[in-house]
């Protein structure tokens, strides 16, 4: 179990430096915390997206966030569902890792997720959920 909970926090900082590094986080200069913004999409098609080609100009934002950072064209969903995926995301580890299967399961205690990573790393994480 210990041996198992190691690697489960090796994966979850190699993902938290990876989304650093994806996301073209700059070092910060000494003392700063970098700024890191992850957006997820749901149930949106790619084909509207005017960085990914759509010339209608209806996501001007996205397009904007898109130009100054990093698009992942080709990303693969773990699963068919947000609260699976997302944990995917936070964690590093698959679904049958994670255990998270659908909406109100949450993660494991025990599993440290990119968040707590940054927590722990004085970068106060916070989020916006629109629906």
């Amino acid at each position: 179990m210990v041996d198992s909970l190691f690697v489960l926090m090796r994966r979850a900082s190699l993902v938290s430096f990876f989304l650093c590094v994806c996301l073209g986080v700059a070092a910060p200069a000494w003392g700063e915390a970098p700024n890191i913004i992850l957006v997820t999409v749901d149930t949106t098609r790619a084909d509207r997206m005017g960085f990914l080609g759509n010339k209608q100009g209806i996501t001007p934002n996205l397009d904007l966030l898109a130009k100054q950072g990093v698009v992942f064209e080709r990303a693969f969903s773990q699963a068919p569902l947000t609260p699976v995926s997302h944990a995917t995301i936070f964690t590093g580890t698959y679904p049958q890792f994670h255990t998270v299967t659908d909406f109100g399961h949450p993660l494991p205690s025990l599993l440290p997720s990119i968040p707590e990573i940054l927590q722990r790393s004085d970068i106060t994480p916070r989020h916006l959920l629109d629906r």
